[in-house]
């Protein structure tokens, strides 16, 4: 049964279309390359429920083919590429400051594991 891996973020005020486009591009770029990765996409909230986001405008979902490949995903070095890129730090605490200048993006603030019900297709 497949994982799916999804995180929601919190941007910084500023941060342009065109870094949310070079986040995303970043992010997909590791399928193919993370064993067990299958799929991710990433965006910005559709408009007609942004307003129930909460304060989080970006998220993330990404399947993977079963539970053993969280970590191998979580350590593999094409993701610890993009968390370098786009954030200060790869730790998940709640009490971290923002981002310095240059990063795009506040820490992942919500991280959870889904297990599928069904096979992915």
């Amino acid at each position: 049964m497949p994982i799916y891996h999804i995180v929601l973020f919190k941007l910084k005020q500023g941060v342009t279309p065109g870094q949310v486009s070079e986040f995303v591009s970043a992010a997909k770029s590791m399928v193919g390359k993370v064993p067990g990765l299958l799929k991710l996409e990433s965006n910005t909230p559709h408009p007609s429920t942004a307003h129930r986001g909460q304060g989080f405008n970006m998220g993330l979902v990404a399947v993977l083919e079963k539970a053993d490949d969280i970590k191998v995903y979580a350590e593999h070095p094409a993701h610890m590429e993009c968390v370098g890129v786009f954030f200060h730090s790869h730790s998940h605490s709640h009490s971290r400051p923002s981002s310095p200048p240059g990063h795009y993006y506040y820490r992942p603030f919500l991280v959870n594991h889904f297990v599928s019900t069904s096979s992915y297709e």
